[in-house]
């Protein structure tokens, strides 16, 4: 409970001490956190990983984002292995004159995914939607931390699977903006 409470004062420290940041800037920042396989995989899939590099250009009220993101889950009842990667355009809403700045996204994705199992390794390309919805802390003029869910979509169809591929990632990002 103790690191609950100095957790919660150091973020309304930082918030009492941030800074706005200007319109028309560029952001980059690295994200992870947890993927849950979509409807596509087998029940069986366990929630995995996702991990990802962005580069957000802004300006008042929109922007877009180009990300590298990449994620992996695992079967242990059928030892198999998902593991993708892919590349991601999306247009961003927000306001960027405050410290606390929600924002929507969405886009497309084109995702390379590798499907390993003791009898079959498989690699296949796809595509399809983005959906990102999350906010941004600023703790100053030059950095941020944010969380966001994301959902894509993607056509890849494995074999064994009982529809097209892709998820849901829920993410903590830490970035800078660039001058």
């Amino acid at each position: 409970m103790k690191w609950l409470l100095c957790a919660v004062a150091l973020l309304l420290m930082a918030m009492a001490y941030a800074q706005p940041v200007s319109a028309e800037e560029t952001y980059i920042s690295v994200n992870g956190g947890m993927f849950f396989p979509g409807s596509g995989y087998p029940d069986d899939y366990d929630p995995g990983f996702s991990a990802g590099l962005s580069y957000i250009m802004v300006n008042e009220y929109a922007g877009f984002e180009f990300g590298l993101n990449g994620y992996t889950a695992t079967s242990e009842l059928y030892e198999e292995d998902v593991t993708g990667m892919g590349l991601e355009l999306l247009v961003h809403f927000h306001k960027t004159d405050s410290t606390f700045q929600p924002f929507i996204a969405f886009g497309v994705g084109r995702y390379r995914t590798i499907f390993e199992s003791p009898f079959l390794e498989e690699t296949i390309n796809g595509g399809g939607s983005v959906l990102k919805v999350g906010a941004r802390l600023f703790l100053g003029r030059s950095v941020f931390i944010g969380a966001y869910y994301k959902r894509f979509n993607n056509d890849t169809v494995f074999p064994y699977s009982v529809g097209p591929s892709g998820g849901d990632t829920i993410s903590a990002e830490i970035g800078v903006v660039s001058f």
